[in-house]
């Protein structure tokens, strides 16, 4: 099948899954036979894909990020009409390859091409195979770790591979030679994601320890995350705890069910018991509240979650 799309949010395996096909292809002529494009040069895909390959029996097209399968309105209606009727003959040395963020199924564009095109979502792995991938990645890097060290260095950095695999060639620099990377020295060196702090953020409120959330904030502000991105991730946070805390109660809880990462889902067991469902739902609504209002200029955006950690 010569049209592949890649999506999701893993974009570390998008971009393997890319790369193996375009080695596969055994271009000798990259410069020629190999097209890279975004959002911004779209429109020339099929001014590309005219022009025969070059002393190659393939030529690909990569786009990456283009949101064609979007309605972002990156790319007009009128080229997307033209590329997708394009795409239904296309020639036999073409190879096209789209590596996205994201779809919707939604569109025409999609439930056109779901007929000539093969297309695969690669979602952040669960906690046992992140695990395992870490415990491999450190070993073809030179180090070693054990399998609950691996887990933790998960937790605190977050499911992201792309992440994790910048820390993992990190600590195995750094290990001793002979001796496995222990939490102490994950801990002294490795750089926690933003959504690692948040569990920690959560965690603290959990306990009602305010003075350790209000620091952790503090560190989110000082990492450069946006103010709106915080209270976003804060909110996206304490509704899944709202539906876990819903769905225990009902008897029905479960990753699955929830549609959480089980990497996430795990994390949030944990906090669910700290709450009410009562309690949570003031959360939300408290922070919806304070978001409205930083929308109107009436607050701060920071004093609001500030005011919302302090009230609980």
């Amino acid at each position: 099948m010569p049209i592949h799309v890649f999506y999701g949010e893993e974009d570390f395996l998008r971009d393997y899954n890319s790369n193996k096909i375009i080695s596969d292809c055994n271009l000798s002529n990259l410069d020629m036979n190999l097209v890279k494009l975004t959002d911004e040069n779209f429109s020339s895909i099929i001014d590309n894909s005219e022009q025969l390959p070059f002393f190659d029996n393939k030529k690909v097209i990569y786009i990456k990020n283009s949101g064609f399968f979007t309605s972002s309105k990156k790319i007009s209606q009128s080229v997307t009409e033209k590329v997708t009727e394009y795409f239904e003959k296309l020639p036999d040395y073409l190879e096209i390859i789209f590596n996205e963020e994201s779809i919707d199924k939604r569109l025409s564009v999609y439930k056109k091409l779901s007929k000539i095109a093969k297309f695969e979502e690669f979602k952040f792995r669960g906690e046992v195979d992140l695990s395992n991938w870490i415990v491999s990645g450190m070993k073809k890097c030179g180090g070693s770790i054990d399998i609950e060290d691996a887990r933790y260095l998960a937790e605190v950095c977050g499911p992201s591979m792309s992440f994790l695999h910048s820390e993992i060639k990190k600590l195995a620099i750094l290990s001793k030679e002979g001796e496995k990377v222990d939490r102490a020295l994950i801990d002294k060196v490795c750089v926690k994601s933003a959504q690692g702090i948040i569990f920690d953020l959560t965690d603290a409120l959990g306990t009602k320890d305010k003075a350790k959330a209000l620091k952790l904030l503090e560190e989110l502000i000082l990492k450069k995350e946006a103010e709106q991105f915080i209270l976003i991730m804060l909110y996206k946070h304490f509704r899944n705890l709202y539906l876990l805390r819903v769905a225990t109660d009902e008897g029905c809880a479960s990753a699955e069910y929830l549609g959480i990462n089980p990497y996430v889902y795990r994390k949030l067991l944990s906090q669910v018991k700290k709450y009410t469902e009562e309690e949570l739902r003031s959360i939300l609504d408290k922070f919806t509240e304070f978001d409205y209002k930083s929308k109107k200029g009436e607050i701060d955006l920071r004093t609001g979650i500030e005011t919302v950690i302090c009230c609980l």
